[in-house]
């Protein structure tokens, strides 16, 4: 229930805000690049000067700022969106969804699911690396078309 309330109340964030998505899902898939590439490592390092911290802690909370944080900032930071409100819907759809594909994991670390849940997880896994590619190639259209 809880991944489901997270995507119903990004996808009325997005829709209501009618910011573009472009930007802020290209920063996403950087933010994921360098967790994965540097994450690890760098939660370490921070580990060893706070010795107090949990190294799975340290990760998730790495892992948050990278892949959700920084592109929900960039989100609030871009001008409104110029596409036609049915491109604009489908662009803030598949940027939500993929957001709460991506923190679904640390979600499940900290919540249990229910069987909603659980399908909701397994149905947008089944679809991520076409959501991926749809919404690199409509990040793309919407930099070029916006002003």
């Amino acid at each position: 229930m809880a991944l489901a309330i997270i995507l119903v109340l990004l996808i009325i964030c997005f829709l209501f805000f009618k910011r573009q998505v472009g930007i802020p899902f290209i920063a996403m898939i950087a933010g994921l690049s360098v967790y994965n590439g540097f994450g690890a490592s760098f939660a370490e390092f921070i580990q060893k000067l706070i010795p107090v911290l949990d190294l799975a802690l340290v990760q998730n909370i790495l892992y948050l700022i990278f892949v959700a944080i920084i592109p929900l900032v960039l989100y609030f930071r871009v001008g409104h969106s110029n596409l036609f409100s049915v491109l604009r819907i489908i662009g803030s759809i598949i940027f939500a969804m993929m957001l709460t594909v991506l923190v679904s994991g640390i979600v499940a670390t900290y919540l249990s699911f229910d069987t909603l849940t659980g399908q909701i997880v397994g149905w947008i896994n089944g679809l991520n690396n076409i959501l991926m590619v749809v919404g690199v190639i409509f990040a793309y259209v919407e930099i070029f078309v916006s002003r």
